[in-house]
């Protein structure tokens, strides 16, 4: 998941405003770069415009943040949403205020406490049977929103929406990529994704792989200014009649994980399966 680190040059904001405030609303492809058999589930049921669901993030298999998300499109072929600045939520972090990748896991708090999603927001884009999200950051501009757009952020993920489709649940793979509005490609937390591997809370050696690759064939369409790299939605401001959503009930933390949130299990002694394809039917690189 993101820290947040030095600001990108702002890009010279693109396309036209809808009535409603979204930016760039043209229509695109929902296909980017989709591996057949991925993880991620196919999104059934629909919420509308300005309609409010629940973000839930894992992270080593704990449940880290909840963050109410205001819906800007959904339909059968993405989910875009919009995490406001100052939205409240609940998060899981460190005695002193740390992310729980830098604190031993023996350390991590039971309870997920009461704060705040900081910055001028970020828009988020989901799409079903793909491994991950991207992220569109932007200046904060203070109580007036957000600014001038900064750049992309590819997070390495696994996610399923629920099944009433209230809410969406995420899986943080904590390999990440930024993209600045030039188009140039950097990858985030290598050092912090390759210590995990062989954790059960996160990945064994052969998902890693598999993070690693979704990253690689992300980055291409990344640095060719391909969809949805190429101007969608960097001029977005939100509807001002909007009001920042409520806090998450807490009761929203005990509903089971609609996917697998840890390692992958190994398979039983003496069992068979497919060459190429670990235990849950995802494909094995070569």
């Amino acid at each position: 998941m993101r820290r947040v680190g030095r600001r990108s040059p702002p890009v010279r904001r693109v396309g036209r405003r809808s009535p409603l405030g979204v930016g760039c609303e043209r229509r695109h492809p929902a296909v980017v770069v989709a591996r057949p058999g991925g993880q991620a589930a196919g999104m059934t049921k629909m919420r509308n415009p300005g309609d409010v669901l629940v973000e839930r993030i894992y992270f080593g298999g704990a449940l880290c943040q909840v963050i109410p998300a205001r819906v800007l499109r959904h339909d059968a072929d993405e989910l875009v949403v919009w995490v406001a600045g100052g939205t409240p939520v609940l998060r899981r972090r460190g005695r002193s205020g740390q992310a729980l990748r830098d604190v031993p896991r023996a350390d991590w708090p039971s309870e997920l406490t009461p704060a705040e999603w900081t910055g001028s927001g970020v828009v988020r884009r989901y799409l079903p049977g793909v491994d991950h999200s991207v992220w569109w950051f932007f200046a904060d501009a203070g109580p007036s929103g957000p600014d001038s757009f900064e750049g992309w952020y590819v997070n390495l993920e696994r996610h399923r929406l629920w099944a009433d489709g209230a809410g969406i649940d995420v899986v943080d793979q904590e390999l990440d990529g930024w993209v600045t509005p030039d188009h140039a490609w950097q990858w985030k937390d290598e050092e912090s994704f390759a210590a995990k591997i062989g954790d059960p809370g996160f990945f064994d050696a052969a998902e890693a792989a598999l993070v690693r690759a979704e990253g690689e064939r992300v980055r291409p369409v990344a640095e060719r200014a391909g969809v949805p790299f190429d101007g969608t939605w960097c001029d977005f401001r939100p509807d001002p009649s909007w009001s920042l959503p409520a806090r998450p009930d807490p009761a929203t933390t005990r509903r089971p994980p609609a996917l697998r949130v840890g390692a992958v299990p190994a398979p039983a002694d003496g069992a068979a399966g497919r060459p190429g394809e670990r235990p849950d039917g995802v494909p094995v690189p070569d």
